[in-house]
């Protein structure tokens, strides 16, 4: 038995425009279903009406609950809209069980002289660069180097008041020997982790034609760009480790070539860790196990690696050559009577050729052989 009476519905069926009267039968089975239908739709406004921290149904719980059962939500009843007014229903005349809701009369005068809303802005897009090759522009859209060092200020001052107040509440207790481990703010993709452990492996192996296509891959493949200190830190660190294995050392330092020579690798803000390997790999004293090992062949091709670091660097960075021929000056021995000692000649000969390659000027020309035959 529902709680909705047989005549409600029969208004309802009246007032949607259904000329045929309905049976009592059908007007039960309806009533019963729209009951059902009306306790769940209440359940759930309940149910939002409980997560939102009230205590007072709203019209919006209702909405919410017709939404959430994908039906059609009540147009013209928001209880949560500016300057809504209570609703008011009144019955219609000559209907008992019939109500209806009194529109607000407006006069058109008033909605005439009524000051317009604001025009709302329309939706643009524009773009602008975050960095480029590290280096963030300075553009209005960028945070100038003021707000960075006042919001680092601010995190400092707020972490120190935290730890003072923790310091003070804090209750003294034996002390942990904990590690500390460092957080890393550059999170590789899966995909470049496999590639560098792929290039690393073609450089560490003995597969000629491996190494080729490592080499020339990264010449050629853009977006490495996050792998660049990887690399350099790679090669730093193997040159350091492994001075007497010859043919180890010539692979890494093609690999040094295959970064420099590439167009999608910008090296510049990588040289002081390119360039001690690359420069030990020319004036070192011993770079292989044996005396006999054509070590001439890696200080030629290292030379020549400093020349191309030269021809590629020397419109950014104009000072750079200059310093690099005084540093290798230093490195050529003091006089010729070193040619006596067999352990030098290399380093000798190494820094000569790599001023040669370098397009050394006139006036570094007479430095070197007044370095060399003294003054």
């Amino acid at each position: 038995m529902s709680l909705l009476p047989k005549e409600s519905i029969k208004s309802l069926t009246e007032s949607v425009g259904l000329t045929y009267t309905l049976s009592d039968d059908i007007c039960a089975a309806l009533a019963s279903d729209v009951e059902f239908r009306l306790r769940e739709i209440t359940q759930e406004a309940v149910k939002f009406m409980r997560h939102s921290k009230r205590e007072i149904l709203s019209t919006d719980d209702v909405n919410a609950a017709l939404r959430l059962r994908n039906v059609e939500t009540l147009y013209g009843y928001s209880s949560s809209s500016p300057g809504s007014e209570p609703l008011r229903f009144r019955r219609v005349m000559g209907a008992k069980d019939l109500f209806y809701l009194q529109d607000r009369l407006i006069d058109f005068n008033e909605l005439l002289k009524a000051p317009l809303p604001k025009v709302p802005r329309d939706i643009s897009l524009s773009t602008h660069w975050l960095a480029i090759e590290g280096v963030q522009p300075a553009i209005p859209q960028n945070p100038t180097p003021a707000d960075i060092q006042k919001k680092k200020s601010l995190a400092e001052a707020n972490k120190k008041q935290k730890t003072d107040t923790t310091d003070a509440n804090a209750i003294p207790a034996p002390t942990i020997t904990t590690e500390v481990r460092p957080i890393v703010k550059h999170v590789l993709s899966k995909e470049l982790q496999l590639y560098f452990e792929k290039i690393v492996q073609a450089i560490k192996g003995t597969n000629v034609e491996l190494l080729e296509a490592a080499l020339n891959s990264l010449v050629h493949d853009p977006s490495l760009h996050q792998l660049l200190p990887y690399f350099t830190q790679f090669i730093s660190d193997e040159v350091t480790q492994n001075l007497q294995k010859l043919p180890y050392l010539l692979r890494l330092m093609k690999m040094a070539r295959a970064t420099l020579e590439s167009e999608y690798l910008y090296a510049d803000f990588y040289l002081h860790q390119l360039m001690p390997p690359i420069i030990t790999c020319v004036v070192a004293r011993s770079l292989c196990e044996h005396p006999s090992e054509n070590h001439w062949e890696l200080r030629e091709f290292s030379a020549n690696l400093l020349a191309l670091v030269c021809k590629k660097i020397r419109i950014n960075l104009p000072i750079f050559t200059t310093t690099y021929h005084k540093n290798t000056l230093r490195s050529v021995p003091r006089r010729i009577q070193i040619f006596n000692n067999t352990l030098w000649c290399h380093c000798w000969h190494a820094c000569t050729w790599s001023l040669l390659r370098g397009n050394i000027i006139a006036t570094q020309h007479s430095k070197l052989l007044q370095h060399i035959f003294g003054s």
